[in-house]
């Protein structure tokens, strides 16, 4: 090698290692970007990116709204607003509207649900910085933007603006102390299961889920505070079950057409460790997959811990005495709403509806003296379980006529 020669082969030495600095750099960079979009940017179904607690134990009051817990929330320093405390869903839900008022972005991936009747859905996400419980804060994470929450359990006094589900306490110790409407959060774990208060949990993907027996049957049921109900099973678990009177049927229309649901009462108790339900009311859906799922009918009754790092949950209940539930209270008739017209879309043979002359078909104007409009679902039930008459205010045809109908035990 010449003299002239050093140079050219230092310069291309040279040279070399700065593409291969330069590539580690790329390499680098492409890596803390990925991980910083995968913080920020959390698909639905993922865990929180961060949970922060401002004091060992954050304590605060939820409401009942229509059976259902509802508690106070910031959204992005916001608020504060109103999601109920749904242990069956595993994200946060939030309406669009709130989505619109907060110009919450929109992400380009989108997240695919089951409902309760086993259906699946794709929905859109939004990001979300922070969203604080008392003294609680889940930071970066994506929202569903889903009106359900909204629609179906918005009272007059009463606005819902969401879900907040199970997976967002997946770092704490949550406890619903429904007695005294209390969420209690805290870091740490529970004792071992015992079989009498505490259980192990399952936690697939759709949520909580404890094993009870009912009658003979061993089942596997969601524990789910977004549910009015007592206890929701598929159809096929259903016809094992021996009841004590036909099941009570109604019908309701879908998106994918209608759908005949039923409920009876139960010959036989629901057992999980000490704690017993005595002939418990059993809904389910015909022809759908439907879940198996554990509701507020019955999970008012106890101070419910979950602990999803240990995979277990306590209930537990001051008094021993077995649980009783109510009879289910109505009128016999199904309201559907088609192009914002509400009108009797079902009516159940030898109750007050149909002994009163009412038809399918008949508009319904409104209900107690206030528009259709302000009810849903989850206020009928209210409302019937504290009244023994609805005023109805009806259109047929061109006629427009109103009747009292008498509220009556349909499951007793």
């Amino acid at each position: 090698m010449t003299s002239s020669d050093a140079p050219t082969h230092a310069t291309r030495k040279s040279r070399l290692l700065k593409i291969v600095l330069g590539l580690f750099l790329a390499v680098l960079i492409c890596i803390v970007v990925f991980r910083l979009t995968k913080t920020i940017f959390q698909p639905a179904s993922k865990p929180f990116s961060y949970t922060r607690l401002s004091q060992p134990v954050v304590k605060l009051p939820f409401r009942l709204v229509n059976g259902l817990p509802v508690v106070e929330v910031m959204i992005n320093q916001r608020g504060p607003y109103r999601l109920v405390l749904d242990t069956g869903s595993s994200n946060v839900h939030i309406c669009p509207c709130l989505v619109k008022k907060l110009s919450l972005p929109e992400m380009d991936t989108k997240t695919t649900l089951h409902d309760a009747a086993g259906n699946t859905r794709e929905y859109s996400l939004v990001r979300v910085d922070s969203l604080r419980v008392g003294q609680a804060e889940f930071l970066r994470f994506a929202a569903v933007i889903d009106p359900i929450g909204h629609r179906l359990l918005s009272t007059n006094d009463t606005q819902v603006d969401g879900i907040i589900g199970y997976h967002c306490f997946r770092e704490l110790l949550l406890t619903l102390d429904f007695p005294n409407q209390q969420l209690i959060l805290q870091r740490g774990t529970l004792p071992e299961p015992d079989g009498h208060d505490v259980f192990g949990l399952s936690l697939g993907k759709a949520g909580p889920e404890l094993v009870v027996s009912v009658g003979r049957t061993e089942v596997e049921l969601l524990i789910d505070s977004g549910s009015q109900n007592c206890v929701n099973s598929s159809e096929p678990i259903a016809k094992t079950f021996s009841f004590h009177a036909a099941p009570f049927e109604r019908r309701h229309a879908t998106d994918s057409g209608v759908v005949s649901t039923y409920q009876a009462r139960v010959k036989g108790k629901l057992v999980f460790g000490r704690h017993i339900v005595i002939d418990p009311i059993i809904g389910w859906d015909a022809g759908t997959k439907g879940r198996n799922l554990l509701g507020m009918k019955i999970l008012k009754h106890f101070v419910v811990t979950l602990d999803q790092t240990s995979g277990s949950v306590r209930f537990s209940r001051n008094d021993d005495d077995p649980i009783r539930i109510p009879p289910v209270r109505g009128i016999g008739l199904i309201i559907g709403v088609k192009k914002g017209t509400a009108a009797i879309e079902f009516i159940n043979p030898n109750t007050p509806a149909a002994q009163l002359g009412l038809k399918i078909g008949d508009q319904v104007l409104t209900v107690n003296g206030q528009p259709f409009s302000e009810f849903n679902n989850s206020s009928f039930s209210t409302l019937f379980e504290e009244t023994d008459a609805v005023r109805l205010e009806l259109m047929r045809g061109k006629k427009g006529f109103a009747v009292d109908v008498p509220v009556v035990n349909l499951i007793e």
